[in-house]
């Protein structure tokens, strides 16, 4: 037997969906693998309930394009040289130029390694891409039209080649180097996005609930 009712509640402030399914085959007629075995046998017993809500305040509220993106990518530091290693792995590196800036500091490996000279130098570089140009850019290798974001590997060969030429011609040498050895840099957008208030009722959006914060 399976019992489900679902109501859907919108008005100019908020939509709401809740999905509410009973089914009761008998014990044990369901297995459940939640990771916790106690529950497994419960839910066995009594029968299992999905439930399912989905709540959005201010549906109206969207996010805009901020100008600019974030390239992100990791170099291990024992595949850097040793006068840029000697320059980066006790610092946090900050560059400033017009139209783009850029960090770079240590991250642990994927092995979870933090000692020195074992880790990662990670890189954040903040570039402005007009907004038709944008649209490539999130294009990804295999077609693909992406919003917000491309993960390392897919994105086209000739935006990573601009990418490692501009970090030769415009950024230190030892920073140049973390880009251009990165393996998969990938791309983030920034965007922005607020709500035309915070407060609904007995309701109140705080924090990234209710406005987007540059990543800077």
């Amino acid at each position: 037997m399976s019992r489900s009712a679902e109501i859907h509640r919108t008005t100019g402030e908020t939509d709401v969906r809740l999905a509410l399914a009973l089914q009761r085959e008998g014990a044990g007629a369901d297995t459940r693998e939640t990771g916790v075995g106690f529950l497994d046998h419960m839910l066995d017993l009594v029968g299992v309930w999905i439930v399912v809500a989905r709540a959005q305040l201010a549906p109206e509220a969207v996010h805009h394009y901020s100008g600019y993106v974030a390239w992100r990518g990791m170099t291990a530091e024992p595949a850097l040289t040793s006068a840029t290693y000697a320059r980066l792995h006790d610092a946090i590196t900050y560059v400033l130029l017009p139209s783009h800036h850029i960090l770079v500091y240590p991250i642990p490996s994927p092995a979870g390694d933090v000692e020195v000279g074992r880790r990662l130098q990670n890189f954040v570089w903040y570039r402005n891409v007009e907004g038709e140009r944008l649209a490539a850019l999130l294009t990804d290798t295999s077609g693909r039209q992406r919003s917000l974001s491309v993960p390392p590997g897919a994105i086209a060969d000739r935006f990573v080649d601009e990418l490692r030429a501009a970090a030769e011609s415009d950024l230190p040498a030892a920073v140049a180097e973390v880009v251009v050895r990165a393996a998969q840099p990938f791309v983030q957008v920034v965007v922005d996005a607020a709500v035309s208030r915070m407060a609904y009722g007995r309701i109140c959006l705080i924090g990234d609930g209710a406005f987007t914060v540059r990543p800077h």
